[in-house]
């Protein structure tokens, strides 16, 4: 029992330390709250439950002789050993930590059957086994500051860390952690080399494959170039990389090998979208599968092929490498028989004198993923409505994705002329027609590859009708003769110039036999418009302006065709007689002739239909419904400018007031127009004022200078008096007067006619009386000079009586009774003096067309502008029996006269 109490000794005196003895794997009972500043003489005792084992586990609570830390001093020992033996076990565990123990004999040692208990002396320690076995604790429970400070401790010393809690401790976490790393990278090396490819390939299976698009070039006899790109998405969530290596794959169709091309390697990323290029030379290995491929996808909407391939793959950077089966299933958009074309330009001027040839330029659209590039040159024929049109040829065709321009010629073969005039006509008239195609089925292609591919492909089209080319360049008219009937119709006998476009070219003539006319006459009047516009945010004001408005005028009426005589000149000329159906009454044409008559030109439209016979190089060819929109320019009669007055003549008095008047006068119409008028009533307008009015019985307006005579009655009123006056004053002093001439009436119910009338404004000059003398002489009856002048007075003072001697350009009777007039005395042929006479009654006497007034006057200024003239003129009349001068009237203004 020594052994005991030399364990006892190893402890500070201080201390209430309790050694617990335990089976190998029991648990320490808690110490950490053992109070270290008690009195030596306390004791606690610790206890342990054990089953008496043949061992037993020593240990100390932890005190300040351990170097100041918490630690806890253990060891084994055999409850069969002697006490020597087991202190020396617990001597040796501490000896190894740097610590004596010192025996102190003093401790002793107790045992019954029942249970061990061990005791010291000082009751400090106490041992003792419980027999409840459930209640065993094998985990420690201290806090882990604990193994840190055990570890700072003894972490110096293999023996001391290997028996102290630290090391049992963490030995077990360790243990667990290493445990549990290799149960993890166990599943780990399953996942990769077992589930990994699994997962791999189902990505690949599982991704959607999509045709981004496909180029086919550099077609051979049984191989072409393939260069396609395709996406591959893939939903797996987890980031996984899978590169698949370069392989051989197959295209199939349907469940046929088309053929075999090397396709490269390439990634697929889970997640994202990967892009596989397929480029490289497709080796067609059953050319029945590639035709029926290739027929499909120019047909169809979309078709369906397999591609597949055994390759290799590797993932997750090269720790998974096996072997990959990629089988996907590629949906190609189709061409859907190239459905959406339209041919838009149409030639034939390539043509000769025995073959139309037809030159077509075809807009297409390629709605498929499938570029062709070059397809070849195709050689079809082209129906409309069942028969065979032309056998045509294109050029060098590259099919591209999107719109495409095609070129295609070929010549005219049907010998059906109903559907080629038919085809013509709707061409020409700008009317789109269906047209089909069918590629031969021999040589269907330039390019050998797809000859079986297009042979006997059917696609139609529009064939787009005109709309700039016109068989018709131009329509002029080179006479027109109108016949007015009524308000709403007319006759009208013309001559036209109708220029043909030739569309065959020069080299393939055009005879036009006959033409028949379905048009409408049309004119652009010009109406004037006043828009408001808003100024300043309330104000208007108002805005002239002027548009233009097709009205129109009549519809010309043909009852058959019209022959034509030289139907292959450039420009065929034709006469014909139509009728023209007037629109609103016969107001447009009124609107139409108002301008006709007013303008220089005029500009007049003429639109419609016409069915023209030609003989081609077809054959008789029949066109109907061919288009005529043409608006030419015509000479207007420009309010007859040229209007001349041969002569001019005032007869007598007329019966119902006013003087009679007769003239002849020229006119010149520089239109093709030709009109025959009833009579028609004219005004004589001078200065503003209507003088009088003239009538010509008939009037036949044709083309060139016309010669007119005019009946009428000068009548002015009142208070156009005095302009009549001075008109004939100034006609009679021979100087020319301009007057004008309007349209009043004309004899007819025809409203159109009137306003054509009443639009004549035309303006005339009346030439002076220069060939015949007005004044045919002077008699002086009486003359005196009265040198006696009122103070002031520098020139003498003339009385006199003269009758002046007229000759009166008209017969009518005229009497003067006012006269003013300046004259004239020479003397001698020199001027020696000059008289006015104011306004002076005079005495007129006219017997047919000789008039003389007798005038009288009373101290007028003699005014002396040739001193010496007059000197002269005094000396004679003194010297000799008589004397002679001569009178000249200067002027003689604001005479007044009065019919007869």
């Amino acid at each position: 029992m020594d052994w005991a109490r030399n364990l006892m000794g190893s402890t500070s005196p201080n201390d209430a330390s309790a050694l617990t003895v335990r089976e190998g794997y029991a648990r320490v009972s808690d110490t950490s709250d053992v109070d270290t500043e008690s009195d030596s003489s306390t004791s606690r005792p610790a206890s342990v439950q054990f089953t008496p084992p043949p061992r037993l586990w020593m240990s100390l609570p932890p005190t300040p002789a351990h170097g100041g830390h918490n630690h806890t001093l253990s060891s084994y020992a055999d409850l069969d050993d002697s006490p020597q033996t087991a202190l020396g076990k617990y001597s040796r565990t501490a000896n190894r930590d740097k610590h004596a123990l010192k025996a102190e004999p003093s401790a002793t040692v107790s045992m019954s059957s029942h249970h061990s208990r061990l005791e010291l002396n000082d009751d400090d320690i106490i041992l003792e086994e419980e027999e409840e076995r459930s209640k065993m604790h094998i985990w420690c429970t201290r806090p882990a500051s604990c193994c840190l400070n055990c570890f700072a401790a003894c972490g110096f010393s293999r023996y001391k860390l290997e028996s102290s809690r630290f090391c049992s401790r963490w030995f077990i976490i360790a243990c667990s952690l290493i445990t549990f790393m290799l149960v993890f990278a166990t599943i780990m090396c399953i996942m990769i080399w077992a589930v990994g490819p699994v997962i791999a390939q189902k990505m690949v299976d599982d991704g959607d494959m999509e045709l981004v698009e496909m180029t086919m070039t550099d077609p051979g006899y049984r191989t072409v170039m393939l260069n396609a790109t395709a996406r591959i998405s893939t939903n797996l969530p987890i980031h996984l990389e899978v590169k698949v290596a370069s392989a051989i794959a197959k295209l199939s169709y349907q469940g046929v090998t088309v053929g075999k091309l090397k396709m490269p390697a390439f990634t697929i990323t889970a997640g994202e979208a990967s892009m596989l290029p397929l480029v490289g030379r497709l080796d067609i290995t059953n050319m029945d599968a590639f035709v029926h491929f290739g027929k499909d996808m120019i047909n169809s909407k979309s078709v369906k092929m397999t591609m597949s391939a055994s390759t290799s793959a590797t993932a997750m950077g090269g720790l998974i490498d096996y072997s990959l089966t990629l089988t996907k299933t590629l949906v190609v958009k189709g061409a859907n028989g190239l459905s959406d074309m339209s041919i838009v330009s149409t030639d034939f001027s390539l043509s000769n004198a025995t073959h139309i040839v037809i030159a077509l330029v075809a807009d297409v659209m390629n709605p498929s993923q499938m570029a062709i590039s070059p397809i070849g040159s195709l050689a079809a024929t082209m129906h409309y409505k069942g028969s065979k049109m032309a056998d045509v040829t294109s050029a060098p065709i590259t099919l591209k994705r999107g719109w495409n321009k095609i070129q295609m010629f070929g010549v005219i073969t049907s010998k059906n002329m109903t559907q080629i005039d038919e085809l013509i006509s709707r061409y020409l008239a700008g009317k789109n027609s269906t047209v089909s195609a069918v590629v031969n089925a021999v040589d269907g292609s330039s390019i050998p590859l797809y000859a079986r591919l297009l042979a006997n492909f059917a696609f139609k089209t529009n064939f787009r009708g005109n709309t700039s080319l016109s068989l018709v360049n131009s329509v002029n008219a080179t006479s027109l003769a109108i016949e007015p009937v009524n308000n709403t119709y007319s006759v009208f006998e013309q001559g036209l110039a109708i220029e043909v476009n030739n569309i065959l070219g020069k080299n393939s003539p055009i005879n036009m036999t006959s033409v028949l006319l379905n048009c409408s006459l049309s004119y652009p009047r010009t109406i004037s418009t006043n828009n408001l516009a808003a100024n300043e945010g309330t104000a208007l004001t108002t805005r002239d302006s002027t548009a233009v408005e097709w009205i129109i005028v009549g519809r010309i009426i043909m009852n058959s065709s019209v022959p034509i005589t030289d139907g292959t000149a450039s420009i065929i000329k034709l006469n014909v007689t139509v009728g023209l159906l007037l629109d609103d009454g016969g107001k447009n044409m009124g609107i139409f002739l108002e301008d006709f008559i007013k303008k220089e030109q005029v500009t007049i439209g003429l639109n419609g239909t016409s069915n023209v016979t030609a003989i081609t190089a077809m054959g008789y060819n029949q066109l109907s419904g061919v288009p005529i929109n043409i608006a030419t320019t015509v000479a207007g009669l420009n309010n007859l400018p040229d209007m001349k007055v041969q002569n001019f003549d005032l007869p007598g008095n007329a019966p119902g007031g006013g003087v009679e008047i007769m003239l002849n006068a020229s006119m010149f119409n520089p239109t093709v127009a030709s009109m025959s008028l009833p009579e028609v009533v004219f005004n004589v307008i001078y200065k503003g004022a209507i003088l009088g009015t003239g009538t010509a019985p008939s009037l036949d307006l044709k083309p060139g200078t016309l010669n007119v005579s005019i009946d009428g009655v000068v009548k002015p009123s009142p208070s156009a008096l005095p302009l009549a006056g001075e008109m004939f004053g100034k006609y009679i002093m021979g100087e020319d007067v301009a007057v004008a001439v309007t349209g009043k009436s004309v004899a007819t119910n025809i409203t159109w006619m009137k306003q054509l009338i009443t639009s004549i404004n035309t303006s005339t000059t009346l030439p002076g009386n220069k060939d015949l003398p007005f004044v045919r002489g002077v008699d002086v009856l009486y003359f005196g000079l009265n040198f006696t002048t009122p103070d002031g007075e520098k020139a003498p003072l003339v009385n006199g009586t003269m009758q002046v001697h007229f000759k009166m350009p008209f017969g009518f009777p005229v009497a003067i009774f006012m006269m003013k007039a300046k004259m004239r005395f020479l003397f001698e042929g020199q001027e020696m003096s000059t008289i006015e006479l104011p306004q002076l009654p005079v005495v007129s006497n006219q017997s047919g067309f000789e008039l003389s007034v007798l005038a009288s006057f009373t101290d007028l200024p003699f005014e002396i502008t040739y001193p010496e003239v007059f000197s002269n003129f005094i000396d004679k009349v003194f010297l000799s029996e008589n004397a002679t001068i001569q009178v000249e009237a200067v002027n003689a203004t604001d005479s007044f006269y009065r019919n007869g």
